[in-house]
């Protein structure tokens, strides 16, 4: 009995050591965490600065300038960085479509920005002269002005473009007809190209139609308000089909709303094509 008893104690003092040792391992552990974190933050991060910045992009936007909107200088602290915030930044410019930001250990840091590509071209007024704008899938006029490497864009007419219009964005409304366009060009640039002119024209409740005018066919062809690769193949080859019958020549619009080429001559009325 009087063993039992012993033992029992000598395992008691035994487990209570093992606790004590372990609270104290704890508090040591926590007392040099804190050491360390303060170390870091009062002596090795101060002293941690940005020292190289790769920019990765293609959009002819000038080094100083990206460092100036991203809100950096060569005196930034490397942890301190908040590249969220840097990325935001970025995504204000209007050629700008997205922006990554990454950390490069130990003082580096690379910024891979994303321009955005033209859908349509439109065109608007600034100072009293007409100034074609380029659109992408997003409905932002990001950039004023055309070159040769935009290739082939459909002119869109019949919406309203203020001055200066760089950065603003179409009719909220007409955002689906960007997303369309941006989807055919992505699918079936051929039949993008076929296409002169898209005009919006304005309808009650806030509501459009479209009139196309194809490059090859001196003829307007009304629609609905999206647009498809199918829809444009259906309408194309219906045109030649009218053409290659002799229709053509007389015909001063057809409706293609309803997915029926119906056309209309000059003075007469409304025929379908059989």
């Amino acid at each position: 009995m009087a063993d039992a008893i012993f033992f029992a104690g000598f395992k008691k003092e035994k487990v209570e050591a093992l606790l004590r040792k372990a609270l104290w391992v704890l508090i040591i552990g926590l007392f040099l965490f804190s050491a360390g974190e303060m170390i870091f933050h009062f002596f090795i991060a101060p002293q941690s600065f940005l020292r190289s910045i790769e920019i990765k992009t293609d959009l002819p936007i000038a080094e100083q300038e990206i460092l100036s909107l991203a809100g950096l200088s060569r005196n930034e602290y490397y942890f301190f960085i908040d590249t969220a915030r840097i990325e935001e930044n970025l995504k204000t410019h209007p050629l700008v479509k997205d922006a990554l930001v990454e950390k490069v250990f130990p003082d580096g840091l690379k910024l891979t920005l994303v321009g955005r590509s033209p859908v349509c071209v439109t065109f608007g007024l600034d100072a009293g002269r007409s100034v074609p704008y380029l659109v992408d899938e997003e409905g932002i006029l990001f950039k004023a002005g055309i070159s040769d490497k935009n290739g082939i864009l459909p002119v869109l007419s019949g919406i309203s473009i203020p001055e200066n219009a760089v950065g603003k964005k179409v009719p909220e409304a007409l955002l689906p007809l960007f997303g369309d366009l941006a989807k055919i060009r992505m699918q079936e640039k051929q039949l993008l190209d076929l296409v002169s002119e898209i005009r919006v024209i304005s309808m009650q409740n806030n509501s459009f139609e479209l009139y196309i005018y194809p490059v090859s066919y001196h003829v307007k062809v009304q629609t609905g308000k999206r647009l498809s690769g199918a829809m444009l193949r259906a309408m194309f080859f219906g045109l030649h089909f009218m053409k290659q019958e002799g229709i053509l020549p007389g015909v001063q619009e057809v409706d293609f709303r309803t997915g029926e080429l119906v056309y209309r001559t000059k003075g007469g009325v409304p025929s379908a094509v059989q």
